[in-house]
């Protein structure tokens, strides 16, 4: 008696394994056809059921981790793909799949120390897998070859520099007047360290044949770090730029000085914070009265948030200023030069810039647009004039002060 209720016990347990093991099989390869298919939400639902059914398959785990690789879901959707795979490693040390995937994730997000970690381990756990061995010979002469590339860049490049700029008051698609132009001057190391501006045509802002110059100081890391900026139709000094940088080159705080009489003011006072990866992501700015006794007090606040792509390519910016609000939209090509940049004002589009670029990848026109209701009008364009030479790169040259603008009201 005893030895039957044995073997009915076994029978019973024979018969629930086998159930399991079809039931999981059946959603794996149900979710194998919809994710061969492209329907990546259905193949998630079924290797979902299938992990439910026995969570014990590495298998169904990394092919849940392929659908949300491959699926339009929210970036940090990534994550989850990560931590299937990390699973799939974690039933089996050996599942050579696992592996491959996992580092492609991380060299994708430019972690390649990270990625040669796994492959080497994974070399050691599968027994000197060929596939595995591949990958990690790849990824090791691709590391060299861009430390050999930037060792080089660090002595002399041959690269292409800003000397002028000209700006067009535009009336209707023809009629153009110059208005402004730039005229920048650049060191040895290719840092811009002067910029002139001379108005062309006389309006609110000034006389033709007035301006102003911008004079750049670096440090030693190249960082930009010091602008001075004089008004030479008015045959006077007016003001400077601070800037504050981290030990990892990102520019933390940028001050603003009115200083026309030996006496300087700060106007405005710019916090800028970033992430781990170096990406601004929001900026705070203070405005004081520079013509108040009590020297120092506020007038006003800005805000800016600035949001990316999985690319890293900056797409929004959501402003606030002195309580007004409004948000740019940017769009790229395929490339990644940025082509076009969109204003909206309580949800309707105001304005909008085109970029055009040459052959080299500079841009060399910009066209802004102002929107009335449906009518779209041409109101300036830009002209950005480059020359090529050799430069001892020995640091970042960043400008800090965004596209050239119209402070003095020209154009």
């Amino acid at each position: 008696m005893k030895k039957l209720v044995l073997i009915l016990l076994s029978i019973l347990m024979f018969t629930g394994c086998k159930n399991v093991s079809e039931d999981w099989r059946t959603q794996y390869d149900l979710g194998m056809r919809y994710l061969e298919e492209g329907d990546y939400e259905q193949a998630v639902i079924a290797f979902t059921a299938s992990i439910e059914t026995d969570p014990r398959q590495p298998e169904v785990y990394t092919a849940r981790g392929d659908a949300y690789m491959l699926g339009a879901w929210p970036e940090d959707y990534i994550l989850l793909a990560m931590a299937d795979y990390e699973t799939a490693l974690e039933l089996d040390e050996g599942f050579v799949q696992a592996y491959l995937k996992l580092a492609d994730v991380c060299i994708g997000q430019g972690d390649y120390e990270k990625a040669l970690e796994l492959l080497q381990k994974g070399l050691e756990k599968t027994g000197q897998n060929e596939e595995i061995a591949e990958k990690l010979s790849e990824l090791q002469q691709y590391i060299e070859t861009s430390e050999n590339t930037e060792a080089a860049e660090e002595t002399s490049v041959s690269a292409f520099r800003e000397a002028r700029v000209e700006i067009y008051r535009v009336d209707g698609e023809e009629n153009e007047t110059l208005t402004l132009v730039y005229e920048n001057s650049y060191d040895e190391a290719g840092h811009r360290i002067r910029s002139k501006a001379e108005i062309k045509e006389s309006n609110e802002g000034g006389l033709a044949g007035d301006g102003w110059y911008d004079i750049y100081s670096y440090d030693e890391a190249g960082n930009h770090i010091h602008t001075d900026y004089s008004n030479y139709g008015y045959g006077q000094f007016e003001g400077y730029f601070e800037n504050e940088f981290d030990g990892s080159g990102n520019c933390i705080n940028e001050n603003f000085y009115y200083d026309w009489d030996n006496r300087a003011r700060l106007y405005q006072r710019t916090e800028n914070h970033y992430d781990e990866t170096g990406k601004l992501i929001y900026q705070d700015s203070s405005y004081y009265d520079i013509n108040s006794p009590n020297d120092g007090a506020i007038t006003g606040t800005s805000h800016n948030d600035y949001i990316y792509n999985d690319r890293g390519q900056l797409v929004r910016q959501e402003c606030v200023f002195f309580g007004n609000s409004w948000y740019y939209e940017y769009i790229y090509d395929e490339s990644g030069k940025r082509i076009q940049e969109n204003r909206y004002d309580e949800g309707s589009m105001s304005s909008s810039k085109e970029n055009e670029y040459d052959e080299n990848g500079n841009r060399i026109c910009e066209r802004e647009y102002y929107y009335n209701n449906d009518d779209k009008v041409l109101v300036r364009r830009v002209e950005y004039i480059w020359e090529e030479g050799p430069f001892i790169n020995s640091g970042t040259t960043t400008n800090y002060f965004g596209d050239y603008d119209d402070r003095r009201g020209a154009g």
